[in-house]
C-alpha cells in the first residue's frame, strides 16, 4: 500500500492551523471551490487545512477524483499531482491558481500541466467559486459535484457517458490518470484525445516499472490519433499482453498489409505463450486464432474454448476433435458454444461441467431441465441445493426439495423467488430457524399480502431450532444428556452428506458429555477400524478418565500401547502415560520404542518423562533422529539437569561443571516459569526458564535454547545457544525483574514482568509450571 497515499488521507481528516491567504472558518475541515460547467457537471476542488507543513487537495474531476498536494507560493497556489506508486516520490506540478480573497475565487494561470494553451483558454473564462458550507448556493453546487458518479468506467459501462463532454476535460483526465489503471480506461476510449496527450500516456506505459499498465497499451496503440512513431514502438514492445498490442497496431486502417502479415508470422513462429495470448484475445482476427490453434497445444485450446468472441463453428470443430474431451469446462461456460454442443456436453456426471452449463445463458431450455432433474435427484445435498435455488426448476421437483432432510436444500427453496407460494408458506413453518426465516423473507418481498396475513400465526423465530445441520443438534442433545434425542438424530437419515458421521458422534461425546454417553461412544467406536479407534484416543482433548475407560473396555491393549504412547510423550501427557503404566500396558514395551520415546522427551525437555523412559530400558546412547543420541540432544540444547540424569557413567561431568562455573544453579525461584510477550499472530513468543539455569524461547517457527543466570538483584542474563552446533551465541541479553499492575474487573494484582535492558521487549509471567 502506498504510504504517501495513507499520509494524504490523514492530512485530509486532521484539522490544524489556517494558511495565510486562504481563510478557513473555525470548525471547518476544508475549503471548497466549485467550477460550474454545463457538461459534464460541476468540478469541485477541496483544499485541506495545513497539517505538519503539508496541505492536501481533492479534485472531484468529471466523474472521478484526483488526490493532490497544494502549497502557497506568493500570490499563487500550486497543486501537485501525487504519484500513484510507492516507489515514486516525485510530484508533478499540475495546476497553478491565483487567489482573490475578497471575491473568494481561484483563477487559472498558464503554468504547470495547464501550460497547454487549449487547457488555459478553456478554463480562463471560468472562475472557481468558493463553496463554503455555510453558503447555501455554494453548498448546493458542492453537493451536486459530490453526488456525481464516482467512476469513469462505471459511467461508461452504463452507456451514459456524455458524447459532448469537452475534449479538453478528457485530455486532462487522461494525463492526470495515466498511472491509475481503473480510471484511465474511460478517457482512452474517448475518440478525440489529442496526440500530445496520447504521447504523455504512452511514455508512462513504456516505463518498465509500471508493467501493470500493459493492460491499456492496446487502447493507446489502436487510438486513431496515436502518432506513427509511437505505433512503431508499440509494435516492437514486449510485456505480458504484447500480442494484443501487436494486433491493435496491425489491424488499424492506416497500417500496411505488411505489418498485418508480420503480426500473423509472429503468431505462427513465436512461442506457445504468444499463441496462448492470441487464444485469449477477444478482438483477434479469425486468421490469428486459426494459426494459434493449429499446433494443437492443450493450454492454447483450453484458453480459446473460454473466449466469449470465439466463432461458433470453430468451437464446434474443437468439440468434435475430442482434444478437450476431459477438459470441457471452457466450452460449457462459453455463451458462444452452439446449443447442440452444450446439449452433448450435458451427458456427463462431472459436476463442474454441469454447473457451467446451468449458468450458461445459451444452454437450451431442455438441457437445463435435464440438468436440474439430475441435480434434484442426486444423492449429493450440494447438487440438490443447486436445483433448489434455480428459478427454472419445475414445481414438482421443488415440492420434493422443500421436504428434503438436508436443511441447506430447504433453504435453497426458501430463497428461490420462483418457488410457488404454497411451498414458501410451508417452509415458513419449518421447524428449523434459518429455512423458516428465509421463506418468510421471500414471502415478504414477492407475496406481501400473504406475508401480512400469515405472519401473526407463525412461531416466533427465536423459538425455532437454531441449528443448521444435524451435528449442531446432536451436540445440543449431548450437552443436555438427552439419550433418546441423540439416537434419533443418528438414525434421522441415510443421506451421505447429511447424516451424522461416526467421527462427529465420537468428537461430540468426547468433548461435551462423556460420562452420560459412554455406551453410545463405545458402540460407535467399535464400528471403526482399530487404527481409527486409536486416533480418537490420540486427540489432544482425551482425558485421563476416558483413557482409563478405554483400557477397562479393552479398546486399548498392550500391543496397541506403543502406537499412542509416543504421541502422549510428545504432548507431555505424563498423566496418560502414568495410567498406561499402572494398567501394565507398558511392561512389555521394547527397547527401541522406549528409546524413541526418550528421545522425544529430551527434545521437548520433559525431565519427568526422560527419567520414566530411562527406567523402562531406553538407551540414551542409541542413535535416533538426525543421527543423534538423547544425550547429544540434551548436551546440544544445554538441558543440564536432563544431561546429568542420562549421563550415568559421568562422561559429560566436566562439560556440566564448566557451564556451571559461568551459569550456576539459580537461587531465586521467582524467575522459573513461563513468560510471554502477549503479542498476537507471528509476533507472539514465549520464554521458559527452568530451575537448572537452562531455558527455551519459542516463536511461530523458531525454538532457541539458552542458558541464564542471575547477574544482580532483580536482573538476569541470557546466553542463546545455536541449536545446530550447540555453541553459545556471543551476544547476551539482560532482563530486569519488576512488577506491573494489571486491571481486573474486581481487583488489581501485581504481574511479574521481565523488561529487556536497552530493548523494547517485555515478557509477562503466566505460569510457574514449566511443563
Amino acid at each position: 500500500m502506498n504510504l504517501r497515499w495513507i499520509h494524504s488521507i490523514l492530512l485530509w481528516i486532521l484539522p490544524s492551523l489556517a494558511l495565510a491567504g486562504i481563510e478557513f472558518n473555525e470548525g471547518d475541515y476544508e475549503k471548497s471551490f466549485v467550477l460550474g460547467l454545463e457538461q459534464p457537471g460541476n468540478l469541485t476542488l477541496d483544499l485541506k487545512k495545513e497539517y505538519k507543513g503539508q496541505q492536501s487537495a481533492e479534485l472531484m474531476f468529471v466523474y472521478d477524483e484526483v488526490r493532490m498536494r497544494w502549497e502557497q507560493k506568493g500570490d499563487h497556489i500550486h497543486l501537485y499531482r501525487l504519484p500513484a506508486y510507492r516507489d515514486r516520490s516525485e510530484e508533478e506540478l499540475a495546476f497553478v491558481l491565483s487567489y482573490e480573497p475578497e471575491a473568494q475565487v481561484l483563477i487559472f494561470e498558464p503554468e504547470g500541466l495547464l501550460k497547454n494553451q487549449a487547457y488555459f483558454d478553456f478554463f480562463a473564462e471560468k472562475k472557481w467559486q468558493a463553496a463554503n458550507k455555510r453558503a447555501d448556493s455554494g453548498y448546493r453546487m458542492y453537493q451536486a459535484s459530490r453526488n456525481q458518479p464516482r467512476s469513469f468506467y462505471q459511467l461508461k459501462s452504463k452507456g451514459s457517458f456524455p458524447d459532448d463532454t469537452p475534449a479538453v476535460l478528457m485530455n486532462l483526465a487522461a494525463r492526470l490518470f495515466r498511472d491509475r489503471v481503473h480510471e484511465l480506461r474511460a478517457p482512452l476510449l474517448y475518440p478525440d484525445l489529442d496526440a500530445s496527450t496520447l504521447r504523455v500516456v504512452a511514455e508512462a506505459m513504456f516505463d518498465e516499472e509500471y508493467d501493470q499498465h500493459t493492460l491499456h497499451r492496446p487502447l493507446v496503440a489502436a487510438h486513431p490519433h496515436t502518432p506513427a512513431d509511437l505505433r512503431d514502438r508499440f509494435f516492437e514492445s514486449e510485456g505480458h499482453n504484447r500480442v494484443q498490442v501487436w494486433r491493435a497496431v496491425a489491424m488499424r486502417e492506416d497500417e500496411s498489409e505488411a505489418r498485418y502479415q508480420a503480426y500473423l508470422r509472429r503468431i505462427k513462429e513465436g512461442e506457445q505463450l504468444d499463441r496462448h495470448m492470441v487464444a485469449r484475445d477477444r478482438e483477434a482476427p479469425r486468421e490469428a486464432w486459426e494459426l494459434a490453434l493449429a499446433p494443437g497445444e492443450r493450454d492454447v485450446l483450453r484458453e480459446f474454448s473460454r473466449n466469449p468472441n470465439a466463432p461458433a463453428d470453430m468451437i464446434t470443430d474443437l468439440f468434435q476433435s475430442g482434444a478437450l474431451k476431459h477438459d470441457a469446462g471452457g466450452m460449457a461456460s462459453n455463451p458462444q458454444t452452439p446449443p447442440a454442443v452444450l446439449d452433448a456436453l450435458s451427458n456427463t456426471e462431472e459436476k463442474q461441467i454441469l454447473w457451467a452449463l446451468q449458468r450458461n445463458p445459451s444452454t437450451p431450455e431442455a438441457t437445463i431441465l435435464k440438468i436440474l432433474n439430475y441435480f434434484a435427484n442426486s444423492p449429493s445435498a450440494n447438487l440438490r441445493g443447486h436445483a433448489a435455488r434455480d428459478e427454472r426448476t419445475p414445481v414438482d421437483l421443488l415440492e420434493k426439495l422443500a421436504q428434503d432432510v438436508n436443511t441447506n436444500v430447504r433453504i435453497g427453496v426458501a430463497v428461490n423467488s420462483g418457488a410457488p407460494r404454497h411451498l414458501l408458506e410451508q417452509l415458513a413453518e419449518d421447524r428449523h430457524q434459518v429455512p423458516a426465516e428465509r421463506a418468510r423473507d421471500t414471502l415478504r418481498r414477492y407475496h406481501k399480502a400473504v406475508y401480512e396475513a400469515k405472519k401473526a400465526s407463525w412461531t416466533p423465530s427465536d423459538q425455532l431450532n437454531p441449528h443448521n445441520d444435524l451435528s449442531q443438534e446432536f451436540i445440543a442433545a449431548i450437552k443436555a444428556g438427552d439419550q433418546d434425542a441423540a439416537r434419533k438424530l443418528i438414525a434421522y437419515t441415510d443421506d451421505p452428506e447429511t447424516r451424522l458421521k461416526d467421527m462427529d458422534i465420537l468428537w461430540a461425546i468426547q468433548n461435551h458429555n462423556f460420562e452420560d454417553f459412554k455406551v453410545l461412544f463405545k458402540e460407535t467406536l467399535m464400528k471403526l477400524e482399530p487404527r481409527s479407534r486409536l486416533n480418537m484416543l490420540n486427540r489432544d482433548q482425551v482425558t485421563a478418565e476416558q483413557l482409563s475407560w478405554a483400557i477397562d473396555e479393552g479398546v486399548v491393549t498392550a500391543d496397541q500401547a506403543p502406537q499412542v504412547v509416543g504421541n502422549y510423550t510428545r504432548k507431555g501427557r505424563n498423566d496418560l502415560i502414568e495410567i498406561l503404566e499402572e494398567a501394565g500396558l507398558l511392561d512389555s514395551i521394547d527397547e527401541q520404542s522406549a528409546t524413541e520415546c526418550l528421545f522425544v522427551a529430551v527434545l521437548t525437555r520433559n525431565e519427568a518423562l526422560s527419567a520414566f523412559w530411562l527406567g523402562k530400558g531406553a538407551d540414551p546412547n542409541r542413535k535416533g533422529r538426525e543421527n543423534l543420541t538423547a544425550i547429544e540432544v540434551a548436551k546440544r540444547f544445554r538441558s543440564l539437569s536432563i544431561l546429568e540424569l542420562l549421563d550415568q557413567e559421568g562422561r559429560h561431568a566436566d562439560f556440566v561443571e564448566e557451564i556451571r562455573r559461568e551459569f550456576p544453579v539459580p537461587n531465586n525461584p521467582d524467575y522459573v516459569g513461563v513468560w510471554t510477550n502477549r503479542m498476537d499472530g507471528f509476533g507472539e513468543s514465549s520464554m521458559r526458564l527452568f530451575e537448572d539455569g537452562s531455558g527455551r524461547i519459542g516463536a511461530t517457527m523458531v525454538l532457541l535454547p539458552f542458558l541464564w543466570k542471575e547477574v544482580g538483584e532483580k536482573q538476569i542474563e541470557l546466553a542463546m545457544v545455536n541449536p545446530d552446533s550447540g555453541e553459545l551465541i556471543e551476544e547476551r541479553m539482560q532482563f530486569v525483574l519488576t512488577d506491573r499492575l494489571k486491571e481486573h474487573p474486581n481487583e488489581k494484582r501485581s504481574v511479574p514482568m521481565l523488561q529487556a535492558v536497552g530493548k523494547d521487549l517485555v515478557y509477562f509471567k503466566v505460569s510457574t509450571d514449566t511443563k
